[in-house]
């Protein structure tokens, strides 16, 4: 099965338009049976968001500087956050 891992921000100030957004596509993927795992921050509206239609998550640390879907092997992975980092991009 082809998986994907899906990095959202998520928190009072930046509010749930990337998880939203996101669970749409997410929702499409596994239609056409890909593999989805979510990582997001501590954040109690995001957990519940995908929690009720089943979504797979892992809560990551924001500020750590290499996430932990690094370790895993994905078919892809789709940033959904501002101002991402070159040395993101790039580990």
């Amino acid at each position: 099965m082809p998986a994907v891992a899906i990095h959202c921000k998520a928190s009072m100030s930046e509010g749930m338009g990337h998880v939203y957004r996101q669970i749409n596509l997410a929702t499409e993927l596994k239609k056409q049976a890909w593999g989805v795992t979510f990582y997001i921050p501590n954040f109690q509206p995001a957990i519940d968001l995908l929690s009720k239609p089943g979504f797979t998550f892992v809560i990551v640390n924001p500020r750590s500087p290499k996430p932990e879907y690094l370790e895993k092997f994905f078919d892809f992975i789709i940033l959904d956050v501002q101002n991402t980092t070159e040395s993101l991009v790039c580990s």
